[in-house]
This record gives C-alpha cells, sequence and structure tokens, in this order.
C-alpha cells in the first residue's frame, strides 16, 4: 500500500468528520483504495487503448497518469466514486495544477464494493473523461480551511 503524502494525509485528517454530498469520503482506508485502484484500472485501461505509454506518477505529482503518446503529453487526474460523480474532492495542489489547464479528469462513477473474507473488492464503474479540465472559481466548494492560532488570543484553562 503506497504511503499518503503529506498533503493527502492532511486531506484526509481534514476531512475525516466532514460528509462530502456527492463523492463523499470513505474512512475505511482499504475501502477508499479498493475505489481507488478500480478507478486507476480503468483509467489505464482507457489510455492504453488509445495507444498512449501510460505510467502511475501518483506517488510524485499532483496528477496521477503521465500518458504519452508520440509529442502529445497528458498528465490525468483520476477520480473514482461509488456515487454518480457529479461533484468529485480535490486536493489544493489538484486544483491548481487543473486551472493552469494542464491536466484531463478521468471520473469513474458508480463502482460497486463488495466486502469479501480477504478484503474488500471494488468492480465496474462509468467513465467520464473530462478534456478540457479548468475547475471555475463557481465550481469549487471550500470544505475546510487550515486556521493558524498563532496570532490569536486565548485562556489557557490547563
Amino acid at each position: 500500500m503506497e504511503a499518503l503524502s503529506e498533503e493527502e494525509a492532511e486531506l484526509e485528517e481534514i476531512l475525516a468528520g466532514i460528509e462530502a454530498a456527492d463523492q463523499g469520503y470513505v474512512i475505511d482506508s482499504r475501502v477508499r483504495k479498493a475505489i481507488e485502484a478500480q478507478a486507476m484500472k480503468l483509467a489505464r485501461e482507457h489510455f492504453e487503448s488509445l495507444e498512449y505509454q501510460v505510467k502511475d506518477v501518483s506517488r510524485n505529482h499532483s496528477f496521477d497518469l503521465l500518458c504519452r503518446k508520440g509529442d502529445e503529453v497528458l498528465q490525468v487526474e483520476v477520480k473514482g466514486t461509488t456515487s454518480d460523480g457529479s461533484s468529485v474532492l480535490m486536493s489544493k495542489n489538484e486544483v491548481e495544477l487543473a486551472k493552469a489547464g494542464k491536466t484531463v479528469l478521468f471520473r469513474v462513477a458508480n463502482i460497486e464494493v463488495t466486502r469479501e473474507p480477504d478484503g474488500p473488492t471494488a468492480v465496474g464503474g462509468a467513465c467520464t473523461l473530462f478534456e478540457a479540465f479548468v475547475p471555475t472559481e463557481r465550481s469549487l466548494q471550500a470544505m475546510a480551511y487550515r486556521v493558524s492560532l498563532m496570532d490569536v488570543d486565548g485562556i489557557d484553562l490547563g
């Protein structure tokens, strides 16, 4: 299992108590990993079927797949969900990269998860490709903020 980046770990901590509409946030890390693996598998299969060379770069970059075909290079962000996928959760870095017009979004909605004795299994899913994906301010919804308390007076009760 891959280690979470600092940003992903922070996002996981922030979202642990927040129930999001649409994509939602899955607390069970095994279920979340199964959903992510299914979405990545379908994305890889899609781009390989179009004769792209596909490399998983999710550990070191703010996108998931680097796809090359000749001189064409795509930076693909993959999102998987058990919902209808009408919205997805993205990190700050993922949004910034997409706003710069450098991201293709590959969404896999309606993934089915079953619980097996050896862990959860994710199957199926409806794939949608957003080739010109640039989120607008109107499409973004802040779900959490890091608030510094360094310059705020408080009363120590302890």
